[in-house]
Parts: C-alpha cells; structure tokens; sequence
C-alpha cells in the first residue's frame, strides 16, 4: 500500500490498490491506515505530497481507475 503511494509521489500518477474490503468502512479503515503511514514519515518525504482517496460516482466526476467486473484497471 505504502509502495503505491510512493510510486505516486515519485511520477504523480494516481495508481489503484487491488483490494475487495468486505465493507466500505473497511475500506475506509484501509485509506486511514494509509493517511497515518504518510503522516508518519520524514517530514522532507515527497510521500507527504499524496493523497489517498475514494473514488465516488456522486462526486468524483470522470471514471474509476479500474472496472468493477473483473478488476480490470482501465486507465
């Protein structure tokens, strides 16, 4: 998880963690365990210039990064 984020902070491309949380809580359990480990490194880190998020149809505009059927990435 942590290695997406930093692969982020070194090209700026959002990336997409392959994970079926049994709920959107666990989901959103998994984006806060995520926040603290950026919180949690050195200061001068580029890790702390990303932001874990999710996606919403309601308000996220565009599409997701990956396709619900199959798990496909499509960007």
């Amino acid at each position: 998880m942590v290695a997406l984020a930093r692969a982020t902070a070194h090209d700026g491309r959002q990336r997409v963690l392959d994970h079926a949380p049994h709920s959107l809580q666990g989901l959103q359990h998994l984006r806060l365990a995520l926040r603290q480990a950026i919180h949690a490194a050195d200061a001068e880190d580029d890790l702390h210039r990303v932001q874990p998020w999710l996606w919403n149809a309601a308000i996220s505009g565009d599409r997701p990064l990956i396709r619900l059927a199959g798990n496909t990435a499509t960007n």
